[in-house]
C-alpha cells in the first residue's frame, strides 16, 4: 500500500449552520470495506482525512447529542473532495 492519494476535507456544522468543534468524522472505503480513517474536528469544525486510493468513500460524523450526519462521495485520485456535514437530531 503506498501514501495517500488525495484528501477529504471539510466542516461539520450544527443545524443553525455553526461550526461543531469535537465531532468525530470517519471515512470508510465503500462498499463494505473494513479500513476506516478518523479525525476529530478543530475548533472551527474543520476536519482533514487522507485517502490511499481513488473511490468512493463513506463519511460519517457523530457529535453526540448534538447530532449526527453523513454523506457519500466519490475520490479522483490525486485530488481534494471538500464536504459541508450537517448534522441532524436523532
Amino acid at each position: 500500500m503506498s501514501g495517500p492519494i488525495g484528501t477529504i476535507s471539510g466542516t461539520v456544522r450544527d443545524a443553525a449552520g455553526k461550526p461543531v468543534a469535537g465531532a468525530s468524522v470517519s471515512i470508510t472505503r465503500a462498499p463494505g470495506a473494513v479500513r476506516a480513517v478518523a479525525a476529530v474536528t478543530g475548533a472551527k469544525g474543520r476536519f482533514v482525512l487522507a485517502a490511499d486510493e481513488p473511490g468512493v468513500y463513506e463519511i460519517a460524523c457523530n457529535a453526540g447529542a448534538r447530532g449526527s450526519a453523513g454523506t457519500t462521495i466519490k475520490l479522483r485520485a490525486e485530488a481534494g473532495t471538500i464536504v459541508e456535514l450537517r448534522l441532524r437530531q436523532a
